[in-house]
Formats: structure tokens, sequence, C-alpha cells
């Protein structure tokens, strides 16, 4: 078979696949996570690592929602900063928490918690996946800024050095 037969039947084999994800659940598949700002936030409830009662958006509070793993380092440094949010907005109101994507053991995300000092609630589990899937995640870390009203304000997928200053910044600009 010539190569240029097998791109053909290769790339219509992927145009299939595609065509069949979209049909069946619609143009949202290929949705990004910014594609949800303005509107309001997917209600998740849950329990957190520590047995805590957990709602998202937090009723009448500013929400940080971040998610995240053990396994990538910038995921780390954004529950660092995350968490640096947090001490700096908790007392006006500002409710952070972080659901971990891969579904890690809770006894491991409450000795990562322990370890890096963090004070805002993390959920694992079916119910974090469960958020990502509603988030429309597509990769970590990724951050949610909701408003008191319950409406995605702000989405940043990644971290790096702007990211923790645009947040205070969009936060405040909120309050």
């Amino acid at each position: 078979m010539s190569s240029m037969r097998r791109r053909v039947i290769w790339y219509s084999v992927v145009l299939l696949a595609v065509s069949m994800l979209v049909i069946g659940h619609g143009w949202s598949v290929l949705a990004q996570p910014a594609t949800l700002i303005g509107s309001k936030a997917p209600e998740v409830r849950t329990v957190g690592v520590k047995n805590e009662s957990i709602q998202v958006p937090a009723r009448g509070s500013v929400t940080v929602v971040v998610f995240w793993n053990s396994k990538y380092r910038l995921s780390l440094d954004a529950l660092a900063g995350v968490q640096r949010v947090w001490e700096a907005y908790r007392e006006r109101g500002v409710e952070c928490v972080g659901f971990n994507d891969m579904e890690e053991a809770d006894r491991a995300v409450r000795q990562l918690a322990e370890q890096m000092n963090l004070g805002f609630p993390l959920v694992s589990g079916r119910a974090a996946s469960s958020a990502a899937v509603a988030y429309k995640l597509r990769g970590v870390p990724a951050v949610f800024v909701i408003d008191r009203s319950g409406v995605i304000i702000h989405v940043r997928e990644g971290w790096d050095r702007n990211t923790e200053p645009d947040l205070k910044d969009r936060i405040s600009a909120i309050l």
C-alpha cells in the first residue's frame, strides 16, 4: 500500500472518530475551560480528604478552584500559590478548593497537604474527576475564579510567575 493511500486512510479514521465524538456528545467535548468564563460555575458538593463538606461555588463567597496532581511540579507551585492567595484573602471571604485530577488516594493527598502546610480543602477520587469533567479540564494546573454570584470570571491554565499576582488583582477587583 502506498504511503499516500495510508495517509488518506489514517486521516479518514481520525475524521470519523472526531465526528462520532461530536455527534455523540455535541461540540462541548471540544470546548476549552476558557469557554466557561461568564457562565455559572458547575456545582460540586462533596467531602474533602479531611472529611469536610465542600460546596463549589461557595455561596456568597469568591471561590478559587485549582485542579492539580502531585506528579507535576507546576501543580505543586500552583497549590503553594493558591495557599498564599487564600492566606491573603480568606478573612475577606475568599474560599479556595483544590481538586486532584489523578484520583490519588486521600491518605497521600492529606500527607501532601501537611507537607506543604495547605490550609484550604482538597478533594480526590471520583468527585475530583467529575469536577474536572464539569470544568472542561484539559490539563493541570488550572485555576478558576468564581465571583460571589457563582459566575466564572477568570480561567488560567498553567502556572508561571505572573499567575499569582494576576489572581490577586482579579480577586481584589471583585471584593
